[in-house]
């Protein structure tokens, strides 16, 4: 029998990310993004909402936000952009596109974990903009994840 836990699943979602172009993947409180990391960016963060427990299946709730940095353009640029004076459209672009890489791969399908684990997601197909006021100059996308984990699985084993 295998166990597989949450943070097993953590990893693979941070591994997928990564692939699909961030650059940093943090977890945990929504209100405790790394200052320091964001000049590492595109990043995500993984925000634990719920958890339902059923028998061997745990049904686990995240929250996430992928997000670029806006920066600021000088006084000339942004007459020619039409957006204002900030990049606000190419930051929710290119995270836009980390979502479509990363989303359709996981999308209700079974993802097959290292030792014999799998786990089920089921993503929102509906992510909101993230204009995240105040000094960190956040934007990006934000949507659920729901993730059904099997803890147990079943498998021979020679012994």
């Amino acid at each position: 029998m295998k166990y597989i836990g949450i943070y097993e699943v953590v990893d693979d979602l941070r591994r997928r990310l990564k692939l699909a172009g961030c650059k940093v993947v943090t977890f945990g409180d929504g209100q405790q993004y790394d200052l320091e990391k964001f000049t590492e960016v595109p990043a995500a963060h993984l925000t634990p909402i719920s958890i339902d427990l059923d028998g061997m299946i745990k049904t686990v709730t995240f929250d996430l936000f992928v997000y670029q940095l806006k920066e600021h353009y000088k006084a000339e640029n942004a007459a020619v952009d039409g957006y204002g004076m900030e990049n606000t459209i190419d930051a929710l672009d290119e995270t836009a596109l980390i979502l479509d890489k990363f989303v359709p791969p996981i999308k209700e399908r079974t993802i097959e974990l290292g030792e014999g684990g799998y786990y089920r997601v089921r993503v929102s197909s509906n992510f909101s903009a993230a204009l995240v006021e105040g000094n960190s100059n956040l934007t990006g996308w934000q949507g659920t994840l729901n993730l059904t984990i099997h803890g147990n699985v079943s498998r021979c084993t020679d012994s």
